[in-house]
């Protein structure tokens, strides 16, 4: 199983690039989950001082993976965007200390135009 968020610094630069290109990088719970403890950790990294989110394979983002809701009833969907929502991650992108770039290739649908949306600056192709 390949790793769903890739992770490189740069000198001061983090990339964090979304790794689900076989689903346009639809943001599931392990990826939603990896990207706030990055985006967390990096807040806390004095030698990080810009953090730019991508997509891997042609795509930024897809927006949310529909197919982790079919299970869920009312409560779970609720309680599964209180802990991963969309809105969870662009609040801790807009209250990030650091610089936020999107660098936007291809699709950047419903919940991945949030995500570009919340960061400082888009970059697009």
């Amino acid at each position: 199983m390949s790793e769903v968020l890739l992770v490189r610094s740069e000198g001061p630069v983090l990339w964090l690039t979304l790794n689900r290109p076989d689903r346009r990088n639809a943001l599931n719970r392990e990826l939603r989950s990896r990207l706030l403890e990055e985006l967390r950790r990096a807040d806390e990294d004095q030698n990080v001082r810009v953090v730019v989110i991508s997509g891997a394979g042609g795509n930024f983002c897809a927006g949310a993976d529909l197919s982790e809701f079919v299970e869920l009833d009312a409560l779970g969907i609720r309680e599964y965007n209180r802990r991963w929502g969309t809105q969870v991650i662009a609040w801790t992108i807009q209250n990030l200390s650091k610089i936020v770039i999107a660098a936007v290739d291809g699709y950047c649908l419903g919940g991945g135009f949030e995500l570009a949306l919340a960061c400082d600056i888009i970059v697009a192709t």
